[in-house]
């Protein structure tokens, strides 16, 4: 009991200072204790925290530093959630332990439980009453928003996306051409310059801001950010709904919109990405969706190529849905939206590789 104790109190200790956890990582390090994995000693707890809570490398790094600053609870602290029994806490500084609990707390009698109150069913909404419960105001289950990639992660995905290319002034000295020219005159007036190299890469991103695409909407926010510090030379993310038409928007919630003719006369030749689950998140095989999205690819394909998809669904999640034969289509290369899909991706924006 007493692991499960200072296991609540690292969980609230994470969750403050913005380590991302949520409901069901609590549960697991909790029934891990219960099963005798991770206690009685610090380094234990600290190896499974970092086993079931860390993803990647950097998380790991965090989640150590964090842990450090932990401190060991009170007698104090505890006691609140100790109120009929005192109890001893067992250290987990190093390997010295502590003595276990010494007793535990009596089951709360029937005039200690709150009195349940119900809501009306026409007031609910649902037909359904439903019980009045007051608010934990120290509940320290939240559920923290996990995007399929990071703010960092997306912007190293898009610096790795670079055509360098010599425009502009020229101020970089060409030291080959320098050489030449001293051979050549066997004078050297002034050395010769040369223009800057400048990334030249450009990227047209297209998103499905449609209601199955809802629970990613935070994630195109990030994804807008990350464009604006990619370094390319132009970038744009525009919206559609299910299908890219001839008019695509400038928000979420289609507003201020943009002729696809404009974008054709203006960027032909840009590499083209599109983010959505094109039918994977319902499960279903839409015909005239498969329709309309082959109808858009023939007429923006000759212009805007590589042309790549990010699915934010699994690919397990395609099979025998729209998803399935959209990636089919010899024009696009339909991708998994996480970081070894974003990686690819940006591969084959650049013209390095064919994604079957």
């Amino acid at each position: 009991m007493d692991s499960e104790l200072i296991l609540i109190g690292l969980f609230r200790h994470l969750i403050d200072r913005g380590y991302p956890l949520g409901i069901r990582d609590y549960r697991d390090a909790l029934f891990a204790l219960r099963n005798g994995v991770g206690a009685l000693q610090r380094e234990r707890l600290l190896w499974l925290c970092r086993t079931l809570w860390a993803r990647t490398d950097e998380e790991a790094t965090w989640l150590e530093r964090l842990f450090q600053d932990f401190p060991e609870p009170s007698a104090s602290e505890l006691a609140p959630w100790l109120p009929s029994a005192p109890a001893v806490v067992e250290s987990m500084a190093g390997s010295q332990t502590a003595a276990a609990a010494s007793a535990a707390s009596a089951a709360p009698s029937l005039e200690e439980l709150p009195e349940l109150r119900f809501q009306a069913a026409a007031q609910t909404g649902t037909a359904l009453p439903r019980a009045l419960l007051p608010v934990a105001s120290e509940e320290p289950f939240i559920y923290t928003p996990r995007p399929p990639l990071s703010l960092r992660s997306l912007i190293v995905c898009w610096r790795r996306f670079r055509r360098a290319q010599r425009v502009g002034p020229k101020v970089d000295i060409d030291v080959v051409a320098t050489i030449l020219e001293k051979c050549r005159t066997g004078i050297l007036r002034a050395p010769v310059l040369s223009a800057a190299r400048q990334n030249q890469a450009a990227v047209l991103v297209l998103a499905d801001a449609s209601a199955s695409m809802l629970p990613f909407a935070a994630f195109f926010r990030t994804f807008e950010e990350s464009l604006a510090e990619s370094r390319l030379r132009w970038s744009k993310l525009l919206y559609f709904e299910n299908v890219p038409s001839d008019t695509l928007y400038e928000t979420e919630s289609f507003l201020r919109p943009v002729e696809m003719k404009n974008l054709l006369r203006d960027h032909s030749g840009t590499p083209l990405m599109i983010i959505s689950d094109a039918g994977a998140a319902r499960g279903a095989r839409n015909r005239r969706r498969l329709e309309a999205t082959r109808e858009f690819f023939s007429t923006v394909g000759r212009n805007f190529h590589p042309v790549v998809w990010m699915n934010p669904m699994p690919r397990s999640r395609w099979i025998k849905t729209s998803a399935e034969q959209i990636a089919r289509f010899p024009s696009l290369s339909m991708l998994p939206l996480n970081e070894e899909g974003m990686l690819t991706a940006i591969d084959s924006l650049r013209g390095l590789k064919d994604v079957a």
